[in-house]
């Protein structure tokens, strides 16, 4: 896209995942230092998903976004959240993991396995899992909003970690399981258009 041998077109994603990776967000700030010495160029930024792999990927993602959740609730009502402390920021720990698992699985609306008095059955957390993620539901909204979430985890780092200013950078919708011609290349993906001014 700019030049200078390395290819800033494309940032790849983990199966269900908006989050960066370490290679990627290196690749940005690369892309952030290449933007800020051509201020004539605007950015589009295009968010894909893969219609296979992303849906099984973004159920265990959403599952990770409960638990942080429910643990930061916990952490509200006990008092001991800290300042600037988001549902975003807060770990769970391995040692926490089954206590948030199980307020969760006592949320979830859909039927639960049942004693003989009819009530809810105690569960293995394996057991547990594999039920709220085979009830959560990824169709075409939540696989749209992957896309728009992906954008966004660009455009944040570019502006916040890259010092671009947030009105050269424009998210762009697209057909979101587009393909590209070059097959090796992931569909679950950011790509970028620069637009010169």
């Amino acid at each position: 896209m700019m030049g200078g041998g390395q290819d800033f077109s494309v940032i790849r994603f983990a199966t269900g995942s908006s989050r960066l990776s370490v290679e990627e967000e290196q690749k940005l700030g690369q892309m952030a230092k290449a933007l800020a010495d051509r201020p004539g160029l605007k950015v589009e930024i295009k968010g894909f998903v893969d219609k296979e792999k992303d849906p099984e990927g973004y159920r265990q993602e959403l599952l990770s976004r409960k638990l942080r959740n429910e643990k930061f609730l916990y952490l509200v009502k006990e008092q001991q959240a800290k300042d600037g402390e988001s549902a975003e920021s807060v770990q769970v720990l391995d040692t926490e993991y089954s206590k948030f698992l199980k307020a969760i699985y006592k949320k979830e609306k859909f039927p639960k396995p049942r004693n003989a008095l009819g009530l809810v059955k105690d569960l293995p957390d394996n057991e547990m899992k594999k039920l709220i993620i085979a009830n959560t539901t990824v169709g075409e909204n939540e696989l749209q909003s992957l896309a728009r979430e992906r954008a966004v985890s660009v455009m944040n780092y570019l502006v916040e970690k890259g010092g671009l200013p947030s009105e050269r950078l424009f998210p762009k919708n697209d057909d979101i399981y587009k393909v590209l011609e070059k097959e090796a290349i992931s569909r679950n993906r950011v790509e970028f258009n620069a637009i010169a001014q």
